[in-house]
């Protein structure tokens, strides 16, 4: 299996962007995008980024559940053919990466690189911000033990 970098794109546009995501993004001979619906795929087509996205999967997929692990199985098998750069919004919460990260073969070439995630720019807005924030994924929340 080939390199799989996995970058974070924030949900804002391109002044959120790691000088460490922006160059794997340049530099990468193929990048996929979760779904071109982010404000960032104009951003990287201006740039002269191609890329292809996961969008026909959510078209094929019942559920998120089944969308994860198909667009796991199908990020794996790209990354057969050559690395490969898989683009989300915040990869510390996106479920297709904890469902990649869990189906990877053990000697799998896998890097994670953050970014200004949505929450972080929303904390940095927040006056005061509390000591003490959880947070949780839209899918995950129904299930997190939370006492208000």
């Amino acid at each position: 299996m080939n390199r799989l970098t996995i970058v974070t794109l924030g949900t804002g546009g391109d002044v959120f962007l790691t000088r460490g995501v922006e160059r794997a993004l340049k530099e990468a001979r193929r990048v996929v995008l979760r779904t071109q619906r982010h404000p960032m795929a104009d951003v990287l087509r201006a740039e002269g980024v191609t890329f292809e996205t996961l969008d026909s999967l959510y078209d094929e997929c019942g559920d998120f559940d089944t969308f994860n692990h198909a667009a796991a199985v199908r990020l794996l098998a790209l990354c057969d053919e050559g690395p490969v750069c898989y683009a989300v919004s915040d990869a510390a919460f996106d479920t297709t990466v904890s469902t990649l990260q869990r189906l990877k073969p053990r000697d799998a070439l896998v890097t994670v690189l953050p970014g200004v995630s949505h929450a972080n720019r929303c904390l940095a807005m927040v006056e005061g911000a509390p000591a003490s924030v959880r947070l949780y994924a839209a899918a995950e929340f129904e299930a997190a033990r939370v006492s208000p």
